[in-house]
């Protein structure tokens, strides 16, 4: 929940950009409030992929964090690229986009 409430409360400490604020708000909403999501429907016994074998709680839970695998990278490099505007978060900017690309990287190889 702090993560939520950071995220929407960060653009307006950087620089005003849309990549920024989408991005921070993305991550509200995939990765704050998912996370929060995911922790209220928990796995089954075993966190079984089979659909038919599932519970709606496991159905939930494994749609909601793959929002939040899927999405995180996206927001992650959408800040760094709406930062690279400004010469005082170049090196935010970079950090930013180059972690979202590695982040992208190993969610999509599992």
């Amino acid at each position: 929940m702090l993560l939520t409430i950071y995220c929407f409360s960060a653009p307006k400490k950087f620089p005003s950009s849309k990549l920024v604020v989408a991005g921070f708000f993305g991550l509200a909403l995939f990765y704050g409030l998912g996370t929060t999501l995911v922790g209220l429907f928990p796995c089954d016994a075993g966190c079984p992929t089979d659909v038919m074998d599932s519970s709606l709680a496991q159905l939930i839970h494994n749609a909601v964090a793959s929002l939040t695998y899927v999405f995180f990278p996206i927001c992650l490099m959408g800040i760094g690229l709406g930062l690279k505007k400004s010469e005082n978060y170049n090196r935010l900017s970079q950090i930013a986009i180059v972690t979202g690309i590695v982040s992208g990287i190993f969610i999509f190889a599992l």
